[in-house]
């Protein structure tokens, strides 16, 4: 059989689909119920230690305005956003604590004599709060004597009310002063105002009328303003019609067709140039018809070549005189315009200074006027205000009423048990789960049998349960999951040589020796003959579970030190039989290195039909791989929440070095609801009593015995 190969790197934790959160905190429940009792005595003890502290409350409420003075709305003089917050923080200033001492020393109240230390008192017990949908202000006090508490907080409210009273009438007399010498101020203003009006007045008089004076004015800026642009407009077109006679100057006929409309050239001007024009193309006719009958050096054609050359003399003539009138005329019009341009910017501006001056006047007359008057209705409100407080001087500007006078409390606010209870219980479960979460998260362990078949590249002959509650109940259920791995066994291997099968694990505790013994007993109920022998030379086990003498064995017989026939043991079951370690196995481990071990199991192959090899774990003992190496079938056996990731993988490693041999996978504990596909039942535990393997062996003999010395499978 071809094995795939599979090292210990490929075997890692992300590959496991990780549990929830209730199935963590159910694995470590009794953590987090440890983590609960151990908060709740924690909690306990704070019960019983802490001081309990009553509460006693007194209710007021602060009005902060005033009695009607008119029909408008009453006089406010506090902001209301703050008003609560200032009151609350004033009757936590020394003043008022210091009048509340002084009466509850008055009444007998308070005991001690030191003001620093009454007043530490206080403020440790006083506190102060606002309603959140209401306006009312309550004064708590807490401390151990409820009696005490509620004279105490009655004494503050007392206080309070009587400090307000004494500081109302100081308060409204520096208010009045205030209010005086702000009038005194506003009256000066407005004299400095008015005198400021009588000035601008007298120096531009035009302002009793500024709004006529301003339009007036500004229709003259608009007409300047048009005739400037129109003067422009005129000065650009005269300057481009100079600058386009000046580029086509040599080009009269040009010259005329682009200006013709502009400028009148002159009509006799004109008619003679045109009388020259049709002269001298008559004369090239005739010059022309000439030369088709005699030569250019006939004289006839040298007379009308000198005809020709004499008008085109007074043509040019003509069009030069023509040229240079219209570019006079084109000069003179864009020299006119400049003149015009220039005369309107000066008017222009002399208007705009005009209108600007008096605007300036306008506008600082009309600021003037307006904080005349602002001033005016400052200083006439100020008035009505100031009458307004001397009426309030007497009537005042709080009303305090004591809604509810402090009472004694029947039961201590702090602290309450109930409360204490939960924070606690959350507390401890919080770090429960917390605890829980992080042991989960550096558990290393595999858990799931699914997982293990997953990760595992060979075939998985069985799950075997792990017993709970009492071992006789769950012997069936452990037989039947055996007879399903003999079954597997019988007809994967070839029925006409022995079979000799490595039994091995991981890591120590898996459960390998059980297996083994186990599987032996399965095998014997058939009929067959069947050999266990305990190779596990440190650690063997064999001869406890079967419940035989162990001092003569497999050591003995490869350091020939005793007869094979004496070694073999025979066990409660006339064809199992039992070739233990021996008592001289420990620091004999190579013995099973050399030749001697491979012709002793080639004799007993001979004898049994099955011989079963208890092999220590693969990961810690090199012996294993020897074992493996001389076997015919390797049963790994993997044991969930026991074994690891990095064992597994480190397992697997060395079965991959044995591609020629067959080697299966045996899941042992499994719990019933991790169970696959498998007829087994599981406890929580993994171990096995021993009294399981006597009865599965004493049913098959018809007897019911115990074997001696058993007392476990493996741990």
């Amino acid at each position: 059989m071809t094995n795939q190969r599979l090292t210990y790197r490929d075997i890692g934790k992300p590959l496991a689909v990780g549990p929830t959160l209730p199935k963590v905190i159910w694995r470590y429940r009794w953590l987090v119920l440890g983590c609960v009792m151990a908060s709740s005595t924690i909690a306990m003890i704070y019960l019983a230690l802490t001081r309990p502290l009553y509460l006693s409350t007194a209710s007021i409420y602060v009005e902060q305005v005033g009695p009607r003075i008119t029909d408008d709305q009453p006089l406010a003089l506090i902001n209301p956003t703050n008003f609560l917050y200032n009151q609350i923080e004033f009757i936590r200033s020394r003043p008022v604590l210091e009048k509340a001492i002084k009466i509850c020393k008055d009444t007998g109240i308070l005991s001690t004599a030191d003001p620093n230390e009454a007043m530490d008192l206080f403020r440790s017990g006083l506190e102060v709060t606002a309603g959140r949908r209401d306006d009312i202000i309550r004064i708590n006090f807490a401390g151990p004597d409820p009696v005490q508490n509620a004279m105490v907080a009655n004494a503050v409210v007392r206080s309070y009310i009587a400090l307000r009273q004494e500081q109302g009438s100081r308060t409204y007399g520096e208010i009045l002063r205030i209010l005086n010498r702000e009038k005194a101020v506003k009256e000066e203003m407005l004299s400095n105002y008015k005198r400021t009006l009588e000035d601008l007045a007298h120096q531009y008089p035009q302002l009793t009328l500024p709004a006529e004076m301003g339009r007036s004015l500004m229709t003259k800026l608009d007409a300047i303003s048009s005739a400037l642009t129109d003067a422009s407009l005129t000065a650009l077109e005269a300057r481009l019609l100079y600058e386009a006679a000046q580029k086509v100057r040599d080009d009269p006929d040009g010259l005329l067709m682009i200006l013709r409309s502009k400028i009148p050239a002159g009509q006799d001007t004109e008619t003679e140039i045109a009388r020259l024009k049709a002269r001298i193309e008559q004369m090239q006719l005739n010059r022309k018809q000439r030369l088709q009958v005699v030569t250019e050096e006939h004289p006839i054609v040298k007379a009308i070549d000198a005809e020709i050359a004499q008008a085109s003399e007074q043509l040019k003539l003509l069009e030069d005189k023509l040229v240079a009138r219209v570019l006079f005329i084109l000069e003179q019009q864009y020299l006119s315009a400049q003149r015009r341009k220039e005369e309107l910017d000066v008017r222009f501006e002399q208007a705009y200074q005009q209108l600007a001056q008096l605007n300036k006047a306008i506008g600082q007359y009309a600021q003037v006027q307006s904080e005349y008057q602002q001033e005016k209705g400052l200083l006439e409100q100020l008035e009505k205000r100031i009458s307004q407080i001397s009426l309030l001087a007497d009537a005042g500007a709080l009303n305090i009423s004591v809604l509810e006078d402090a009472q004694p409390a029947t039961r201590p606010y702090k602290p309450r048990p109930a409360k204490v209870f939960a924070i606690a219980i959350v507390l401890g479960a919080a770090v429960g789960c917390s605890l829980a979460v992080l042991l989960q998260t550096n558990d290393k362990r595999i858990r799931d049998p699914a997982l293990i078949r997953a990760l595992v590249p060979y075939p998985v002959l069985g799950q075997v349960p792990v017993i709970s509650g009492r071992p006789s109940s769950q012997a069936q259920k452990v037989l039947e999951a055996f007879r399903a791995i003999r079954t597997a066994l019988l007809f994967a291997l070839p029925e006409d040589r022995s079979r000799i099968i490595q039994v091995v694990s991981t890591i120590p505790g898996e459960g390998a020796s059980t297996t083994a013994s186990c599987l032996a007993v399965s095998l014997a109920r058939t009929g067959q003959r069947v050999l266990v022998i305990d190779v596990d030379l440190q650690h063997p086990s064999q001869h406890q579970i079967l419940g035989v003498d162990g001092r003569l064995g497999l050591s003995t017989v490869l350091m020939r030190k005793g007869r094979l026939a004496e070694a073999i043991a025979c066990t409660g079951m006339s064809r199992l039989h039992l070739l233990p370690a021996g008592a001289e196995a420990a620091g004999c481990g190579e013995l099973l290195h050399g030749r001697p071990f491979r012709q002793l199991l080639q004799i007993l192959a001979r004898h049994y039909e099955w011989v079963i090899l208890d092999s220590p774990p693969i990961t810690h003992n090199a012996d294993a791989q020897i074992i493996a190496a001389v076997s015919q079938v390797t049963m790994l056996v993997i044991r969930p929440d026991f074994c690891t990731y990095h064992a597994l993988g480190q397992s697997l490693d060395c079965l991959a070095r044995y591609p020629d041999k067959q080697i299966t996978v045996v899941i042992n504990a499994v719990d019933s609801r991790k169970l696959s596909g498998w007829l087994m039942q599981t406890n929580p535990n993994g171990k096995c009593k021993g009294r399981l393997l006597a009865t599965a062996i004493g049913s098959y003999a018809g007897r019911s015995q115990r074997v001696s010395g058993y007392t476990r499978i493996t741990s």
